[in-house]
C-alpha cells in the first residue's frame, strides 16, 4: 500500500439464487439477485486469519458485532501501523494477494469512526507494475465507443430472467448518447460468445449485465479458471455446460484468450464476477486474472451475489458520475458515498455498494 471442471458445470452459480428455481420461493423472496450465496470458504493460516475472516464470499453483515470486530482486527493489521504515514495522504493503493482480493476493503472501519474510504481514496492495483501507469486514462473518454449487454434470453431451462439488466443497458446507453458517443447494444438472444468477442474488441468501455457464477472445485493452476464466468444467450440447463464456444456459458478461461487491450473498462454487473480460487503465489485466479492477461486496463466486478434492481441503479449512477468528468476510482467512491446516503435507489445496503470492486493494472 502507498500513500496517495467440464463435467462440472455452474449449477445454481447463475446470477439467481439456488432456491429461486422454484417460482413460489423466488415471488415470496421479492427480488432478484445475480447469482447465489455461497457460505464455504478455505481456512487460511493462523497470521492470514485476519484478512480471511473478513474476506467471506457471501456478504458479511457489516453489523453484526463478530463481522465488525474482523473488520477492526484487519483495519488494525493492515493500515494501523501506517498511520504516522498516512497523515497528509488521501489515496491509497492496495495491491493485495491471496485472501485479500476477496476482502471488501470499502467495509474496513476509519480510525476516528465511519469507514476507511470516507478519508482515503482506496485503489485495488492487480500488480506493483500498475502503480507506472496509474495516471494514464482516469477518466471517462467522452466519445469512446461503448458495447452494452443485458435483458439476455437464456432459453429453457435455463437461468430465470433478470429484468432490470434491461433498463440498466438503456438507461447506460441514453447517457453515452447525450455525450455523442457511439453505442451498441446486445440484448435477447443475441449475446452470444461469437457475437460478443466481435463485438467487444471494438469498444473503449463495455458493460455486461447478465448472471455471474463462481464454484468451489478441486483444480488447480489455469484449470481453476473454467470454475467462474458469466452466462450468454441460450445457456439452457446448467447442469450440462460445454467448454466449446456458443455455449452460453463464458468461461475465465476462454476470456484470457480474448483481446481486451482496446479497453479502458469492462464492467461485470454481475453476482461474484470478483471471486476466485485464492493463491498466494499467483493472486486470485478468477475473472480478474483473465481480464488483466487479456489487456482490461480495469474491471469492475463483484465479490459476492448483488440484487438485480440495486445493482443496475448502482451501475447507472457509476456512469454519471464518469459523465460528470471524476475519475473511475473516484465516481466508484462517490456512487458508494450516494448509496449509503440513501440516493440510489435498492443500493443503499452495505451488500449492493460494498460488493464493487474496480481492480486497475
Amino acid at each position: 500500500m502507498e500513500g496517495g471442471s467440464p463435467g462440472e458445470g455452474p449449477a445454481g452459480g447463475n446470477r439467481a439464487l439456488r432456491h429461486r428455481r422454484d417460482r413460489n420461493a423466488r415471488a415470496a423472496r421479492g427480488r432478484s439477485r445475480r447469482s447465489r450465496p455461497d457460505g464455504r470458504h478455505r481456512r487460511a493460516h493462523r497470521d492470514r486469519a485476519a484478512a480471511r475472516d473478513a474476506g467471506h464470499h457471501a456478504y458479511p453483515d457489516a453489523h453484526a458485532p463478530d463481522v465488525k470486530g474482523r473488520f477492526q482486527n484487519l483495519r488494525a493489521r493492515l493500515f494501523a501501523p501506517l498511520e504516522p504515514l498516512l497523515k497528509d495522504k488521501t489515496t491509497l493503493y492496495v495491491v493485495p494477494d491471496g485472501f485479500l482480493f476477496a476482502v471488501p476493503f470499502a467495509l474496513l472501519p476509519g480510525s476516528g469512526g465511519g469507514l476507511l474510504e470516507d478519508r482515503f481514496t482506496i485503489r485495488m492495483l492487480t500488480s506493483p507494475d500498475a502503480l507506472i501507469a496509474i495516471h494514464a486514462r482516469e477518466t471517462l473518454d467522452q466519445r469512446g465507443s461503448m458495447l452494452l449487454a443485458g435483458g439476455i434470453e437464456y432459453g429453457e431451462p435455463g437461468p430465470m430472467p433478470l429484468p432490470a439488466t434491461r433498463t440498466e443497458i438503456e438507461a447506460i446507453a441514453k447517457l453515452a448518447r447525450t455525450r455523442g458517443a457511439p453505442v451498441e447494444m446486445l440484448t435477447g438472444r443475441g449475446v452470444s460468445e461469437g457475437t460478443l468477442r466481435a463485438a467487444i474488441g471494438k469498444a473503449r468501455i463495455a458493460h455486461l449485465a447478465t448472471h455471474g457464477f463462481y464454484r468451489d472445485g478441486t483444480a488447480s493452476g489455469l484449470d481453476t479458471l473454467w470454475q467462474s464466468g458469466i452466462v450468454l444467450s441460450d445457456a439452457g440447463d446448467s447442469r450440462f455446460p460445454l467448454r466449446d464456444e456458443n455455449d452460453g456459458y463464458l468461461y475465465a478461461f476462454e476470456l484470457m484468450d480474448w483481446d481486451l487491450s482496446g479497453l479502458d473498462l469492462l464492467v461485470l454487473s454481475a453476482c461474484e464476477t470478483g471471486r476466485g480460487d485464492e493463491s498466494f503465489v499467483s493472486g486470485l485466479r478468477g475473472l480478474q486474472t483473465a481480464l488483466g492477461i487479456a489487456g482490461a486496463r480495469r474491471a469492475l466486478l463483484t465479490l459476492w451475489p448483488v440484487a438485480d434492481e440495486g445493482t443496475a441503479n448502482f451501475t447507472v449512477r457509476f456512469y454519471e458520475h464518469l459523465a460528470e468528468g471524476l475519475t473511475y476510482s473516484d465516481a466508484l467512491r462517490r456512487t458508494r458515498r450516494d448509496a449509503r446516503d440513501g440516493k440510489v435507489a435498492g443500493a443503499a445496503d452495505a451488500s449492493v455498494w460494498a460488493a464493487f470492486v474496480l481492480f486497475e493494472g
